[in-house]
């Protein structure tokens, strides 16, 4: 059992290893090497906006707005003044890794047809 147990840690490593080779280019032709990552102002901004829609989000969850009775009575789903904005800041902030992945993979696309 210990011998299954270590070939198949072996096995995962390996595989990592790999996998790790094939992403930083290993056996293509050239060198690369380590480029270290700098926030952009793009980025500032992307974290500045994820900050203040969670927090307006958080805010809106702590002071009652959205939330829905549903016992003893089920009460209609309507949104009322504030609800509205708390509503669109928690989308937004959801959909912000949606959208930016969109993005990235439509200019991947006509990138690849202009080649």
């Amino acid at each position: 059992q210990f011998v299954q147990i270590l070939l198949t840690w072996a096995l995962e490593e390996a595989l990592q290893t790999a996998d790790s080779m094939a992403a930083r280019g290993y056996g293509l032709s050239g060198r690369s090497r380590y480029h270290p990552y700098k926030m952009a102002p793009k980025d500032w901004g992307a974290l500045v906006y994820l900050i203040v829609a969670g927090t307006i989000s958080v805010v809106g969850w702590k002071l009652g707005y959205g939330k829905l009775a549903v016992y003893p009575v089920l009460e209609p789903v309507f949104l009322h003044g504030r609800e509205w904005l708390y509503l669109f800041m928690f989308l937004g902030f959801l959909g912000f890794p949606i959208a930016v992945e969109g993005r990235e993979k439509l200019r991947w696309l006509f990138w690849k047809r202009m080649v």
